[in-house]
């Protein structure tokens, strides 16, 4: 706030910050003003880097606004007055060029003032700490969630570079931890390796216990969710936020258990893919059921989180009004993404239990997963256990479905309504019509 209201922010940052807040305001056509802000963004970011083509050279606050505005998607990649705009389109707003841009440019925080001169961004040392941490936690879980190893090599980390003054420092190093592990994950379920021969249950059983060690000794009690603590929870109602940090807890709360419960179900996504190196051993067949059980373990509790969220809303005090959002609102990268990927994941074994054979379940192979909830047995599958998987769906379905201040929100819930509505078609055909 101090740059720009010395109006030494970059426009980058200016235009990227109005966009990521526009949803967030009560005007008309407020889509069409966000897109024409990110545009404005792309615009004047890309000018900025063919300035400097070649050099290698970044300003902080311009690669804050990349870090912004990395995921978002245009409408239209239209506008462009040169070819060379539209090149380094493809080139600078991924999230590759984030990662290099952070690890191997020059980042500029002096730069020319108004008055003459130069000028240094106000805590600019602090900042590009911070930032550094934030790319180093996204590449992770971006990196885990796509099954790709991270580009961050770990000769790039300086841990002792980590902000510990920061002011929410139980939270930020919660968060870092775990996406160490994600790392680790990536690197170990998804390298060449991997790849070739099958993700090692050594590897395997070395993940679940990280995994058991962050949640017991490294996420402090205060971010954890615990079972059924949605039921008569002091929490429901209305949190008002301000600028205290412990205002903030249960969200953060809902980010750093829907992360770890992630996790878990990201290990089971690369064993889908590759599978389990020598699993016809007794280790490998005690891996793969502890792969399923975890999995389906973790996609409950997500559901267990969702009710828990579910029972909480968000206000903001502006000038003239109070604002209220829900969870998923503030963090849809988060939370209204992982409670849609549960929903399709659950969506998808409850399907198996119908057409066993498209699955690969009568014939399995290697690295294609063979989940059968009980035994198998259609005719008999209990009404109690169809009525529970589409309350699950449901649940989960309606918390995403809160992120309504995101226009992709939308398009999202489409596709997990067809999901639902297509179980409770089959489960409607097999049990009788028992839905309304």
């Amino acid at each position: 706030m101090t740059d720009y209201k010395g109006r030494l922010s970059s426009h980058a940052l200016v235009y990227a910050v109005a966009c990521r807040g526009c949803p967030f305001i009560q005007t008309e056509e407020k889509w069409t003003l966000q897109q024409r802000l990110a545009s404005r963004f792309r615009e004047t970011f890309l000018q900025a880097q063919s300035i400097t083509s070649g050099q290698n050279v970044v300003r902080l606050d311009d690669l804050e606004a990349l870090a912004l505005m990395v995921d978002f998607e245009y409408e239209s990649s239209g506008g462009f007055t040169s070819p060379l705009q539209s090149q380094l389109q493809s080139l600078l707003l991924t999230h590759d060029s984030l990662v290099v841009m952070t690890l191997q440019y020059r980042i500029e925080i002096r730069i020319a003032a108004a008055t003459g001169g130069y000028t240094t961004l106000s805590r600019a040392t602090q900042r590009q700490t911070v930032l550094f941490w934030y790319v180093y936690g996204w590449d992770a879980f971006f990196s885990l969630d796509r099954g790709v190893a991270s580009r961050i090599r770990d000769e790039d980390i300086d841990l002792s570079g980590k902000p510990h003054e920061h002011e929410n420092r139980s939270y930020f190093d919660a968060i870092l931890s775990l996406a160490g592990i994600g790392r680790k994950m990536a690197r170990s379920l998804c390298g060449p390796v991997a790849r070739r021969k099958g993700a090692s249950y050594q590897d395997i059983e070395s993940l679940y216990r990280q995994l058991e060690e962050w949640h017991t000794n490294i996420c402090p009690p205060a971010l954890q969710i615990q079972p059924s603590s949605h039921a008569g929870s002091q929490l429901e109602g209305t949190i008002a936020l301000g600028t205290e940090m412990e205002q903030f807890l249960p969200l953060h709360k809902a980010i750093a258990t829907l992360l770890e419960l992630n996790c878990f179900m990201q290990i089971e996504a690369c064993v889908s893919q590759y599978g389990i190196e020598d699993r016809s051993s007794l280790m490998g067949q005690i891996v793969d059921m502890r792969v399923k059980y975890e999995t389906l373990q973790a996609a409950y509790k997500v559901v267990e989180v969702a009710r828990w969220i579910e029972k909480l809303t968000i206000s903001q005090r502006t000038s003239t009004s109070v604002i209220t959002h829900y969870m998923a609102d503030l963090a849809p990268g988060v939370i209204r993404n992982i409670c849609a990927g549960a929903s399709t994941w659950i969506s998808g074994r409850a399907r198996e239990i119908f057409h066993p054979k498209s699955h690969g379940l009568l014939n399995p192979v290697p690295g294609k997963p063979d989940y059968v909830f009980g035994d198998g047995d259609i005719a008999g599958l209990p009404k109690e256990r169809a009525k529970s998987w589409i309350e699950s769906l449901s649940a989960l379905r309606d918390i995403a479905a809160t992120a309504t201040s995101h226009r992709d929100t939308e398009h999202l819930i489409k596709r997990l309504d067809q999901q639902r509505g297509s179980l409770e078609e089959l489960i409607s055909r097999q049990e009788g019509s028992y839905f309304v």
